[in-house]
């Protein structure tokens, strides 16, 4: 901090080997350049025509097994750039007193890490996630908040209100997590196996050389495209977890007002597991969506059930998200073809358009 300058990309990599030796850090991802920003103006360009060099770290901050809903890890991702400081904004669902809606920590958490004495000492980055680790913890001690203050008063009010917001959620998670069946879909800091996904499309998100039209199948152009995702015998270890939850007669919030009978995944211990899919998924969106499909932030992944006398289909509807992507986990079944209409705006909206 004493310097005053932003963190330059050659002392990027001394930063991230810092973090990784840090015990409170579960993962730290590889560094890549951030591949939109938006300026000052609420421009969005993207990161190679920014006047400053910007990139993106992800990271997996541990929680505290004592404390009442933040007990699982966090992820965090950092955008370093023209600041002096990283960017921060926090990933999941979990809710967290004063932050904001769009996820970043509150002007009182950077005022108060600002002035403390720790952060010219060490390393500032690492000095900030601890920081950052701690005020999640308990705002109210690392804000250092006048016992009785208006301001005391509104955080213990505001502490409550996301202790029960996130209660139910967590309660179900801390349960279920006792009884699943593939602990390994679980583990927040294993990484995805090869054995689950088809040959091809492990290849291509890796970074394999194949054409992306020898991969995957384009029916409507540039808009729908098709490939083999999961083995079969993945399919069913996935759906075993499923059903095992079924069994348990544990609450599950349904995924939307239309599905009576579907799970969101994140609802029952499995947001580490998606978080990764949607890492692995990223390059389809940077390569085929440009834009909407450059840097995702969140997902909201569920199973839907179609059974005689419950659910037998969805009417037609828009999709809350950025990209979508639809995965057939089988079992014998006859029809339930995915339909699609055309683009809002467009003529042929509310159109079919293609049926796979």
């Amino acid at each position: 901090l004493a310097s005053h300058r932003p963190i330059s990309s050659q002392e990027l990599p001394n930063v991230v080997s810092e973090l990784r030796k840090q015990s409170f850090i579960l993962n730290v991802s590889q560094l890549k350049p951030s591949p939109l920003i938006v300026d000052a103006d609420g421009e969005m360009h993207t990161g190679h025509e920014s006047a400053w060099e910007s990139y993106d770290l992800q990271l997996l901050i541990s929680g505290d097994a004592k404390h009442p809903f933040f007990f699982l890890p966090l992820r965090v991702r950092l955008r370093f750039g023209a600041s002096q400081l990283p960017d921060i904004r926090l990933g999941g669902q979990l809710a967290f007193p004063l932050v904001s809606r769009d996820r970043h920590p509150p002007k009182a958490f950077w005022d108060r890490f600002k002035a403390s004495s720790v952060a010219s000492k060490g390393d500032p980055v690492v000095e900030l996630l601890r920081s950052l680790r701690l005020f999640l913890l308990d705002p109210a001690e690392y804000l250092a908040y006048t016992e009785g203050s208006p301001e005391a008063k509104r955080l213990t009010t505001w502490c409550r209100d996301v202790a029960r917001l996130n209660g139910q959620r967590l309660e179900v998670i801390q349960k279920y997590g006792k009884l699943v069946r593939h602990p390994e879909l679980f583990d927040p800091v294993s990484p995805l196996k090869k054995e689950w996904f088809h040959e091809k499309i492990w290849s291509f998100l890796n970074g394999g050389t194949a054409d992306w039209q020898d991969v995957l199948t384009e029916h409507v152009p540039g808009e729908v495209y098709s490939f083999p995702f999961f083995t079969d015998e993945f399919c069913k270890t996935l759906l075993e977890e499923i059903f095992n939850f079924y069994d348990t007669g544990l609450p599950a919030r349904r995924p939307n007002s239309m599905n009576n009978y579907g799970i969101i995944l994140s609802d029952i211990g499995l947001e580490p597991f998606i978080d990764k899919l949607q890492e692995l998924l990223q390059p389809l969106g940077e390569g085929f969506f440009h834009g909407p499909g450059s840097c995702w932030d969140g997902h909201h992944c569920f199973i839907v059930r179609y059974r005689e006398g419950e659910d037998l289909g969805l009417d037609m509807h828009t999709d809350d998200s950025d990209v979508t992507f639809n995965i057939c986990l089988g079992l014998d079944f006859a029809g339930a073809g995915l339909q699609f209409c055309g683009a809002m705006g467009q003529a042929d909206h509310r159109k079919h358009s293609f049926t796979y």
